[in-house]
């Protein structure tokens, strides 16, 4: 796979606080960026389920949801692929010319039937637009397409090291920055 520009993947176990991570890096950039931002859904103590939304959106679409039946669902939710698909889709497609930097949080198992988010997922890879994103380390599908030689600076977050590796996420990130070319979204 060939990329145009250098790109930062974000990975580990469920729980470890890559998400907070994004976030903290995203308040600490001041460069024009845009993305998709998968939430959890809250009901009582646990998770519902999963919806979709933009850096400028508050509501969500709901593309998951608590699967009672257990059957078809990834692990326990049930996943509306069309759904997902029509927004992830729209967002990831969605990319304005000021833009310098792509942020996904989070890819996982749930998008591995989303042929259409996928398509355009690996184009921003391979785009002069940096990406920055989470991938869960669960998501084979990812893993086997991307390995250290493919352009992608890959960071994988612990409860040991997240306070310490924002540093050199954000170093890697204000480097990837600094030589990228001014993007056009033209792809």
């Amino acid at each position: 796979m060939d990329f145009l520009s250098e790109n930062i993947l974000l990975t580990g176990e469920k729980g470890v606080g890559k998400s907070t991570l994004i976030s903290t890096i995203l308040d600490s950039i001041s460069v024009p960026y845009q993305g998709l931002f998968t939430e959890r859904i809250f009901k009582g103590q646990g998770v519902y389920g999963f919806g979709l939304k933009n850096e400028r959106e508050r509501s969500l679409k709901i593309f998951a949801y608590e699967n009672n039946f257990k059957k078809d669902g990834y692990y326990r939710y049930l996943v509306d692929i069309d759904a997902f698909e029509n927004r992830g889709h729209a967002i990831l497609s969605s990319v304005r010319p000021e833009t310098k930097l792509f942020v996904i949080d989070e890819i996982g198992i749930m998008e591995r039937e989303a042929d259409r988010f996928l398509e355009r997922f690996w184009q921003l890879l391979q785009s002069p637009l940096p990406l920055l994103a989470v991938v869960q380390k669960r998501a084979k599908y990812i893993w086997d397409q991307v390995d250290s030689n493919s352009g992608c600076r890959i960071f994988e977050i612990t409860r040991e090291n997240r306070d310490s590796i924002a540093k050199n996420i954000l170093l890697s990130l204000n480097e990837i920055l600094s030589r990228s070319k001014h993007y056009r979204a033209n792809f």
